[in-house]
């Protein structure tokens, strides 16, 4: 009975700690990042993301680096001033377009940048036309 008693003592004295989260989490490196309601957000912009595309970042202590994917090679990727867009392997047999469009987001190494690719053919059309939709949503954030 005392031993419970003492347990039961020190569940209630743990949750008077505060918490400290541990070091890995307390110090990453890079923006934060969030999507919500199909908006990705950072510190410093807020961008629409297509709807059912994916959001995939670069590691945090590497400059900036997010890619929207969509389906059949479509891409959009963030990046600071003329970065080089990636082709995924997959997509590197395909004759991929790109559209690059400056962004007035500025970002403490540079501009905001949008690179977007798609394999051409057909479709290449509505792909631009999302690509720009997504270009004219970039805002800044205070």
């Amino acid at each position: 009975m005392r031993r419970i008693g003492i347990g039961l003592l020190a569940a209630l004295l743990a949750g008077c700690a505060p918490y400290s989260p541990p070091d890995f989490l307390a110090h990453t490196p890079g923006p934060g990042i969030s999507v919500f309601d199909s908006r990705l957000r950072g510190d410093a912009f807020e961008i629409d993301v297509p709807e059912g595309w994916r959001v995939i970042t670069g590691p945090a202590q590497f400059p900036l680096s997010i890619v929207m994917a969509g389906a059949d090679c479509q891409l959009i990727q963030l990046g600071i001033g003329a970065f080089a867009p990636e082709i995924p392997a997959e997509c590197a047999e395909q004759d991929m377009q790109t559209i690059r469009r400056e962004t007035a987001v500025l970002l403490p190494d540079g501009a905001l940048t949008l690179a977007g690719s798609h394999p051409g053919g057909p479709d290449g059309q509505a792909f631009e036309v999302l690509f720009e939709a997504v270009a004219a949503s970039v805002r800044a954030r205070d």
